[in-house]
């Protein structure tokens, strides 16, 4: 009779050797993975922020803000008002604010960051008894300028209905302090007039933004009011109701004797604005009435054909967001159409559909 065949080993054939070889890999890298959070769990943050392995480099600060901090031709003293150790243990944004600021010094000789305890050092806010200063602010100084920084400027916070309190969301320490960098190293600020009087929407968002970033902004109604001498430039910003021909005019000799006129329109809810609009005409645009609704599903956003991405032309204009990988986003947009024949200037077309 024919005997049993023999019982294989298992313990050394191939399928548990490789088995077992890969169960030990395994084992070996959850291993390393803890003994590694271990380490980074008692690294000092310190050490941490300096390599910066944040996702987005959140303790880095931009290329813009390098590129100003690199082209400083004047020394500028940035004063965090408070001691190292208070300011952070004000929660995380604290930590990240104090190590973006720390970063301007690292970029430039020009650039000293200091820390100024407010309660050991009482004389410094009785040298700036007019800008209500308080700890954790941040003062800027430059010469005989200063600006100062609220600690509230430092972060973005939105209200939590839960517990009827804001809570900040994210940082904008570099935002400010740069911008307020900018205010007390330039010589002149640049002046901006917004246009009223044409039920234009709520401006004070952009208004806000062009204050940071170191303009002079003010209203001008030119139906009452003569067009500022000093402005560097006139805004129309999301005007409802058109202008009159005799505005159209105005503005039309402005530009011709070399003023600077920035307009942001598009549809309205009755027909277009024809006087504003003929103002294109002089270089060969033409408005359409209506909205731009996209074709191609690679340049429109959220599934909706009329939130337009739109392509990006290179230019001195957009070449920091192209190089950033920005890409624009522009939902119920006017269409423009460049004729070719106007004889006012040049036209560069610089988002196309």
């Amino acid at each position: 009779a024919a005997g049993k065949p023999a019982k294989k080993n298992i313990f050394k054939s191939r399928k548990f050797k490789y088995g077992g070889i890969a169960t030990v890999i395994t084992i070996l890298f959850i291993v390393v993975v803890i003994v590694i959070n271990m380490i980074m769990g008692v690294l000092d943050s310190k050490v941490v922020m300096e390599v910066d392995l944040t996702p987005n480099q959140v303790y880095g600060l931009t290329q813009e803000s390098i590129d100003f901090v690199q082209g400083l031709d004047k020394d500028v003293e940035i004063n965090i008002l408070n001691s190292k150790d208070s300011f952070e243990s004000g929660g995380q944004y604290y930590v990240q604010a104090a190590a973006i600021i720390e970063n301007y010094s690292k970029y430039s000789s020009r650039v000293t960051v200091n820390y100024v305890d407010l309660v050991k050092n009482p004389t410094f806010a009785a040298n700036y008894e007019d800008e209500n200063i308080a700890s954790n602010d941040v003062l800027i100084k430059c010469g005989d300028k200063h600006k100062l920084v609220k600690s509230s400027e430092l972060f973005n916070s939105e209200m939590s209905y839960s517990t009827f309190s804001y809570v900040v969301t994210s940082s904008k320490a570099e935002q400010s302090v740069t911008s307020a960098m900018v205010n007390v190293t330039s010589d002149e600020i640049t002046k901006v007039a917004i246009l009223t009087g044409y039920d234009e929407a709520d401006y004070s968002s952009l208004t806000s933004m062009l204050t940071s970033n170191n303009f002079d902004v003010q209203e001008v109604n030119i139906t009452t009011d003569e067009i500022p001498e000093d402005a560097d430039c006139l805004m129309i910003y999301a005007p409802a109701s058109d202008i009159s021909s005799e505005e159209a005019d105005m503005l039309r000799d402005y530009v011709q004797q070399g003023g600077k006129l920035m307009v942001m329109a598009g549809p309205v809810e009755d027909g277009i604005l024809e006087n504003l609009y003929s103002l294109l005409s002089d270089y060969g645009v033409e408005a359409h009435e209506g909205i731009v609704v996209e074709a191609d599903r690679e340049h429109y956003a959220f599934q909706a054909p009329y939130v337009l991405l739109p392509d990006m032309a290179s230019h001195d204009i957009t070449d920091s967001l192209i190089e950033e990988n920005y890409f624009p986003i522009l939902p119920i947009s006017l269409g423009l159409t460049v004729t070719g024949e106007g004889s006012g200037g040049t036209v560069t077309e610089l988002l196309t559909t």
